[in-house]
């Protein structure tokens, strides 16, 4: 038996010319030590609106950094987030002292900074670019399995060849590849079982995120965002925290949490469950 778990390789779709500002990916612990290094009291673009981006440019500015976020997006954690919490969350990071631009993003670098797709320019030191991974596939085409984004793969985590398994930030299963810790571990614990002999079916965990850093405390998990959904919220007049769940067909599938998380572990348990409103309306008081 023979697994692929050759893993993903950071994005990076910037190009930068001879002697333009230095550009590098944030993946590695040596990617982290240079970004420091390169950083610390200086201008840094980040792009990226994502978690890891928006958690890498709170850390630039803690190191005194002068900080510019770019999301080609119309909002930041446009797939973690409702709307309501992308745009508390950018009022917030912004308080600290970062500068986020939406519905933009890097069109050239020059020796100076970049210029952007909307004409405007950011001057920069240094360009850390935070928008996703590309799945490792150049074995596996080798091989002549199945690739699309990644290494096509069924319930079993099988590929399209007898005995030949894939799992983790390499594997795409119904048309997606995750790239994140917990569906990878998920799908290493099917692939082990089946390339064992065992029955083993993959089903993908509930998305969640959590993001805590300079006194910002937010949480989502499952959907919240498509049609036929109810949404219940409540808001604590006294914090400012707010609480929304989302329901399809009466079931909890998703949650968003914004200052108080403390039931984020609840809320998690109770989407997985498909719990009607009468065993989730608890989370909102």
């Amino acid at each position: 038996q023979l697994l692929l778990a050759t893993g993903a390789n950071a994005f990076n779709p910037v190009r930068a010319k001879e002697g333009a500002v230095p550009c590098h990916c944030l993946r590695t612990f040596a990617d982290a030590l240079y970004a420091i290094e390169r950083c610390r009291g200086r201008r840094a673009l980040v792009v990226g609106g994502g978690i890891l981006g928006l958690e890498a440019a709170v850390a630039l500015r803690e190191l005194q950094a002068q900080v510019t976020v770019v999301e080609l997006g119309e909002r930041i954690l446009a797939m973690q987030a409702d709307g309501e919490a992308s745009a508390r969350l950018k009022v917030d990071l912004e308080a600290l002292g970062l500068n986020i631009q939406t519905g933009k993003t890097v069109q050239e670098l020059t020796a100076d900074g970049a210029l952007l797709t909307d004409g405007s320019f950011v001057a920069a030191d240094f360009v850390l670019v935070s928008i996703g991974v590309r799945s490792e596939v150049a074995l596996a085409k080798e091989m002549g399995l199945a690739v699309n984004r990644g290494i096509a793969v069924d319930e079993a985590m099988r590929t399209g060849v007898p005995n030949v398994y894939a799992a983790g930030d390499c594997a795409e299963y119904a048309g997606r590849v995750a790239g994140l810790w917990n569906v990878a571990a998920a799908q290493g614990k099917v692939a082990g079982a089946a390339m064992a002999g065992d029955e083993a079916a993959y089903a993908p965990p509930i998305a969640a995120t959590a993001f805590e850093t300079a006194g910002i405390r937010f949480f989502s998990a499952g959907t919240f965002a498509g049609e036929h959904l109810t949404r219940y919220a409540r808001e604590d007049g006294f914090t400012g925290a707010t609480r929304r769940l989302y329901f399809k067909g009466g079931r909890l599938c998703g949650a968003v949490f914004y200052g108080d998380v403390r039931q984020s572990g609840a809320a998690l348990t109770l989407i997985e469950r498909g719990a009607p409103f009468a065993d989730a309306a608890a989370l909102l008081n």
